[in-house]
């Protein structure tokens, strides 16, 4: 996975097989350094402040916390086979999918777990979407949820292919979010109805 610093200066990837996380610098294409965060490190997300980069390790199941200037690792926050990251529209928490079929809730300034959402089978991706809620893909049972930040609750779900990854909002013009793209691993795209809970 890989994820970008707020004004573009370093690249962040994460190399399954090492357990470290690469920096390079984006106008030199240089790798700037190399940080050990734990066994199997799989996604990466900036902070809303872009002071920190979370990074989930799913053999190790941790989420750690790495200066975006320093690369230091600053600490870990368990989270049982964490899998993908993202944050809520004002950054005060995070909401990290495990393969335990479940989304945690963590205060990003507390590093502390609040709340432990039900989502489906083999969680994996997680996007903030436009209107702030948070979708993911739950791999294992060919599906997007849907997830009311206010309540932390599931409120829809979306039926597509077969094991669903990765997922991002696309755009047309200056109009707004017009459709959902999914990248599916084995299938080409289907689309069902949005089953909306009550």
């Amino acid at each position: 996975d890989m994820a970008v610093t707020r004004e573009g200066r370093n690249l962040f990837a994460t190399n399954l097989a090492s357990g470290a996380v690469s920096v390079i610098d984006t106008p030199t294409l240089q790798t700037v350094a190399s940080i050990y965060t734990g066994k199997r490190s799989h996604v990466v997300a900036i902070t809303n402040d872009g002071k920190h980069a979370w990074v989930a390790n799913i053999a190790d199941g941790t989420v750690s916390i790495v200066e975006t200037v320093g690369y230091r690792v600053l600490g870990v926050i368990p989270v049982p086979q964490a899998m993908g990251i993202t944050f809520s529209q004002d950054g005060q928490f995070a909401y990290i999918s495990s393969m335990n079929k479940t989304v945690s809730v963590v205060d990003v300034a507390a590093h502390q777990v609040i709340e432990t959402i039900q989502v489906g089978t083999n969680p994996h991706f997680l996007v903030l979407a436009p209107n702030g809620y948070i979708w993911g893909t739950n791999t294992g049972q060919n599906d997007v949820f849907v997830i009311d930040p206010k309540e932390n609750r599931v409120v829809g779900t979306l039926e597509v292919g077969q094991a669903p990854q990765q997922i991002t909002f696309g755009y047309k013009g200056t109009t707004g979010p017009l459709e959902i793209r999914l990248m599916l691993e084995r299938s080409p795209m289907g689309f069902g109805r949005i089953r909306w809970a009550h």
